[in-house]
């Protein structure tokens, strides 16, 4: 009886932990889903439905692009890629501009442990005019893709930007478990210089054996 009791207890000791890790590598999946879901609605071209090499192929000479510019990677150098859409335009308002940029940046991976380790930022951005309009349009794109895709991860921070004590933009980062950092960055801004209203998709993405993957935990490199 008593050792049944031992039993029962290890039992449910260990249950929560299971049950805990099993939501947390549901929210994991369901993360990487709405990403994808992400990935064909606004962008043309999509690192997560085939090889690498191929996106990069599809991204690189999208007939559709202009105004690029390409920088390859050397010992000194990251790579840098970025182009103007003549066409396309996934937004809900009018962009007179629709950029994407596909770059190489380094991160810091652990506080404690100086180490880092290199990611791409695939982002694209929809710019409207100056005015009250542009304001009002790139805040309910803002607005409107996080109704639509937040309640689909872990965990969301938001950061307002202001000036003059008037708030000229939002960014939010999204978090799903075991992802190194977040995945995911929405953001709305005035720009201070031009007056020009943008909304901006950041996607963050490691390549594995030519595969486009989220970032991963340190012990998982």
């Amino acid at each position: 009886m008593g050792e049944r009791n031992i039993l029962s207890n290890v039992f449910m000791k260990k249950y929560p932990i299971i049950f805990v890790l099993t939501i947390l590598f549901c929210y994991k999946a369901i993360a990487q889903e709405t990403i994808n879901d992400i990935t064909k609605t606004y962008f043309r071209s999509d690192p997560f439905d085939k090889d690498f090499s191929k996106f990069l192929n599809h991204l690189l000479n999208d007939p559709t692009l202009i105004n690029k510019t390409l920088i390859k990677r050397t010992d000194t150098n990251f790579f840098y890629f970025k182009g103007q859409y003549t066409l396309h335009n996934p937004f809900s308002y009018k962009a007179i501009r629709t950029e994407v940029i596909l770059a190489e940046t380094e991160i810091q991976i652990t506080d404690s442990i100086p180490q880092t380790d290199t990611i791409l930022l695939y982002q694209l951005l929809g710019y409207t005019k100056e005015g009250k309009q542009g304001y009002e349009e790139t805040r309910k794109e803002f607005n409107k893709f996080k109704r639509k895709f937040g309640d689909y991860f872990l965990n969301m921070d938001s950061k307002e930007l202001t000036k003059n004590n008037q708030v000229v933009g939002t960014i939010s980062d999204f978090y799903s478990p075991f992802n190194l950092i977040s995945p995911l960055t929405i953001a709305w801004a005035t720009f201070s210089g031009s007056q020009e209203n943008v909304f901006a998709i950041t996607i963050r993405i490691k390549v594995k054996e030519n595969i486009a993957m989220l970032p991963e935990t340190p012990d998982r490199f």
